[in-house]
Order: C-alpha cells, then sequence, then structure tokens
C-alpha cells in the first residue's frame, strides 16, 4: 500500500495532537509506577545504598498485615464491580434501548452555555447558529426535541396575530418652507 502526502499529514497531525496526552501520561502515569517497580526490587544496605534483592517481596508474603490489606482491597474492589455490572450496566442498557434510532433530547443541546441556550430559544442568533447554513440550523432546531417537530408556540391570549398596521400614526409631514 502506498500512501499518499495526504495520509501522512493526517498520521502526522493525528500524533502532534495525541502528543501531550502521551506525554502527560508518561511523565506523571507510567514513570513513577516503573520507578516504584524497580524500587521494589531493592533493598537498603545502609544509608544510601541499596542492593537489588527480592527482600520486598519475601516481607509481602510472610507479613501477615500487608497480606490482609491486599486481599481486603481486591474484596472491596471485586464487590464495586459486582454493584456496577448488577445496577448500573442494566440502566445504561435500558436508556440505550429506549431511545434507539432517535437522538435524546435529554443529550443534545446540553454542551451549549445557558446564556446562549437562551438567545436561541428567543430566536436572536448565537455565534454558532449565526455560522451555520439555515439548512443546518434547521437540523439542529430538529434534533434539539429528540427527533420530534418542535410543538407550536402559543400565541399572546390578548394579540392572536400581529397587528396590521403601526401602532402609531406616521409623523405629519414638515411644512413647506
Amino acid at each position: 500500500m502506498v500512501e499518499t502526502s495526504g495520509t501522512l499529514t493526517r498520521r502526522l497531525l493525528l500524533w502532534l495532537l495525541l502528543a501531550p496526552a502521551l506525554v502527560w501520561l508518561l511523565g506523571l502515569i507510567l514513570l513513577p509506577h516503573l520507578d516504584l517497580a524497580l524500587l521494589s526490587f531493592r533493598e537498603r544496605t545502609g544509608p544510601g545504598e541499596y542492593a537489588y534483592s527480592l527482600a520486598q517481596y519475601r516481607t509481602f508474603f510472610a507479613e501477615p498485615l500487608y497480606w490482609d490489606v491486599f486481599v481486603r482491597t481486591a474484596v472491596i474492589s471485586l464487590i464495586a464491580t459486582a454493584i456496577t455490572l448488577l445496577i448500573a450496566f442494566p440502566i445504561a442498557w435500558t436508556i440505550a434501548k429506549l431511545t434507539q434510532g432517535r437522538v435524546s433530547a435529554l443529550l443534545v443541546g446540553r454542551g451549549r452555555p445557558a446564556h446562549t441556550r437562551l438567545q436561541a430559544r428567543r430566536g436572536r442568533p448565537t455565534s454558532a447558529g449565526a455560522r451555520m447554513k439555515p439548512e443546518r440550523r434547521s437540523a439542529r432546531r430538529w434534533a434539539s426535541w429528540g427527533g420530534r417537530p418542535p410543538p407550536p408556540r402559543p400565541q399572546h391570549p390578548t394579540h392572536p396575530h400581529p397587528p396590521t398596521t403601526p401602532p402609531h400614526p406616521p409623523p405629519p409631514p414638515p411644512p413647506p418652507t
């Protein structure tokens, strides 16, 4: 398979995008764990002097306190995992089945700030809506109601229809000079 410059550029951009997360993962998670693993194979022989040995592991298995703490932690982790599988997984599965085939109104539009949602409700253009093409705006409105058309807007009780005449008479023409 021959790669074009476009696919190479995409791969490079992907790696550049992932680089900060990978550096963070390597520097703050993997390297300290690797250092602790190497430290576990060393035994202190004097002030500031260490030699490689398995003495730490012998102490861990020989001392009941360490073993009890390890077993207790493992049991609590297994219980928490079982509770999650018995309660949270069926709830998530039920929600996924109930909303299958349509966009959930609970999930769409919640990522926007509150003032943007209020402006959109009042019919004012928002920064995102103003930049969108009209067909995209109508698709967003449609999706925000969970795939159903929005309900009709209620008319004001005292003014069922907009006035056809201006509320004030036009100003008189200026006198001839």
